[in-house]
């Protein structure tokens, strides 16, 4: 089988969802290893460099099916911010709503 690659790919204003493990160890509200964000930046900066705008699919702690805040992934915006150095767009809207607007470069829910 041949897998494609971003380099296989028009992605010229179009979104990719991208599944990422951005599960990165918290203490008191604060990343205390970001090795996993920052091992995806180069492929969000090549979707990003193709034209595509990348949103991210990720979870952050088992909630089991239960919304925790301190699980949330907004708190990790900032770190993801300067990593990919573009702006980060969080929602946890389940909604298309905020699909057809660009406030970023990156989206995560």
């Amino acid at each position: 089988m041949n897998w494609k690659t971003l380099d296989d790919m028009e992605l010229n204003g179009k979104r990719v969802l991208t599944r990422v493990d951005i599960n990165v160890p918290m203490e008191n509200g604060h990343i205390t290893d970001a090795t996993r964000i920052e091992r995806i930046a180069t492929t969000i900066n090549d979707i990003k460099s193709k034209g595509g705008s990348p949103i991210l699919l990720a979870h952050l702690g088992r909630p089991n099916g239960k919304v925790n805040p301190k699980l949330s992934l907004q708190q990790l915006v900032p770190t993801l911010e300067i990593t990919f150095k573009c702006p980060v767009f969080f929602t946890d809207n389940p909604s298309r709503d905020w699909i057809n607007e660009k406030p970023s470069d990156a989206v995560i829910l």
